[in-house]
């Protein structure tokens, strides 16, 4: 989470007015699902998280594969 992020969230609990359209968004349909359309796009899918895994493992495979040619079997 950014500090941009924390910032407004803690602004959110302390301001009293804040809990209040925080209130309103969390029984207002409309509210809701205008926020949820925005936020929608920013959400990974399991798809991407599946994506970044196998980006993970591939390049963790290639530093391991690196490693072991220059440490452990120098020419």
């Amino acid at each position: 989470m950014s500090n941009l992020e924390e910032e407004v969230l803690e602004t959110l609990k302390r301001n009293k007015f804040s809990k209040m359209i925080v209130s309103e968004i969390a029984v207002d349909p409309e509210l809701r699902y205008f926020l949820l359309q925005s936020i929608i796009p920013n959400v990974a899918t399991k798809s991407d998280i599946r994506d970044l895994r196998n980006e993970i493992y591939k390049n963790r495979h290639e530093i391991i594969s690196y490693a072991d040619e220059r440490i452990f079997w120098p020419r």
